[in-house]
């Protein structure tokens, strides 16, 4: 039933009423393509240092095909789902970052200060960093940042965009470098996913072309492509360019990806094809070939590598976790609000896990997978 307190139709506006029905549709049929969490750093004296305990000033943000990120409260969230009936969380704050959706989001610890820097990219082609704008669409980022915290902080926030281009910036003047295509080191259609480490000194990347790219990060971003996987039949280190590159345009798209702890090591996920909704891949970049390949129920959206399994979710409504050698099939875990999920994160402390998908859904989940918390938009049509 619709609410009527407040009305008066002898005020009535039908361009507010358009526009409020307009507003409620967005969110009822919006997508959170990414989440992240920002997590507190404790100190020794404080009592969620030796637990697993959220802190107050635990957060998560989420960004939505709406062009906004909101920003929720964990303890909040958790207190409304546990001791309030399950109510659907309310974000603490919410902003319009972008003019068309937000695909990805990074986030990183500033030295000493002890700040969060939060970079996100949309469908305008805006970065952070003063609204750096690159033509297409920003589909992935990440950041070039010691997860130890003993460096300098993030030095290098790397773009992946919807023309197959790898742009590096350089977080403290704002720089933008980018590889030249004629080089034969770019992408030749949209770059999905990307993952940097730190150990390793490399950056993986993933696209709808059918390859997966590692680049030498080590100095000034990502200047040179050092390896070109074809993650196809062949499942092994192809040319950069010429017949056998384009030739892996038949490929399924390289959806998700990975690097595990030590940098040797790179789990992908892949789009239909060969007869499977989808499939994971383990690769050996010392051998520069692929090791394991398993086949999934659907296709793969997005991918957290923790240290004793690979947690997965794609286009089902379903949390699947692997062994970290991807032995065996997974166990899934089914999720009640999200249909589809194309964001998933681990929250570094306490292990709980925020999934986000169609609807405008998001679930947080406890390190056993009990729902803790969640946001459903809904409206008065529900």
């Amino acid at each position: 039933m619709v609410s009527t307190d407040g009305f008066d139709c002898r005020s009535y506006d039908l361009q507010t009423y358009a526009d409020g029905i307009h507003k409620k549709r967005l969110e009822r049929f919006s997508t959170v393509y990414a989440c992240a969490f920002v997590s507190s750093t404790l100190g020794n004296g404080d009592a969620a240092a030796s637990s697993l305990a959220l802190a107050p000033s635990d957060l998560l943000v989420t960004a939505s095909s709406t062009g906004h990120l909101r920003l929720f409260r964990l303890v909040d969230m958790v207190t409304r789902w546990t001791a309030a009936g399950q109510q659907s969380a309310q974000p603490a704050c919410s902003w319009a970052a972008h003019v068309g959706a937000v695909y990805c989001l990074a986030t990183a610890r500033t030295p000493r200060g002890g700040d969060t820097l939060l970079f996100s990219g949309g469908d305008d082609g805006y970065s952070p960093l003063g609204a750096i704008s690159l033509p297409p669409a920003v589909q992935s980022l990440a950041l070039s940042s010691d997860p130890a915290g003993e460096g300098s902080g993030p030095t290098t926030l790397f773009a992946g965009c919807s023309d197959g281009g790898v742009h590096s910036l350089d977080v403290a003047t704002g720089a933008l470098s980018s590889p030249q295509r004629a080089e034969g080191g770019c992408h030749v259609a949209g770059v999905l996913t990307m993952d940097h480490s730190w150990s390793a000194g490399s950056l993986a990347t993933g696209s709808e072309d059918g390859t997966v790219r590692l680049w030498d990060a080590r100095i000034g971003g990502a200047r040179a492509c050092t390896s070109t996987f074809d993650t196809g039949a062949a499942g092994r280190s192809v040319p950069g360019s010429g017949a056998e590159a384009l030739r892996c345009l038949r490929n399924p798209p390289t959806t998700c990806l990975r690097f595990e702890a030590s940098g040797s090591w790179l789990l992908c996920g892949h789009g239909a094809g060969g007869g499977s909704a989808g499939s994971l891949s383990m690769w050996s970049l010392g051998m520069g070939q692929r090791v394991q390949q398993v086949s999934t129920t659907a296709v793969p959206q997005a991918m957290v590598v923790a240290p004793s399994e690979v947690l997965v979710v794609g286009s089902e409504s379903a949390l699947c976790r692997y062994s970290a050698a991807l032995e065996g099939p997974g166990v899934k875990q089914p999720l009640q609000g999200c249909r589809s999920a194309f964001g998933l994160d681990l929250h570094p402390r306490t292990g709980q896990v925020a999934v986000g998908g169609a609807g405008g859904a998001v679930e947080l989940l406890s390190r056993y997978g009990k729902k803790t918390g969640g946001c459903l938009f809904t409206s008065d049509e529900d």
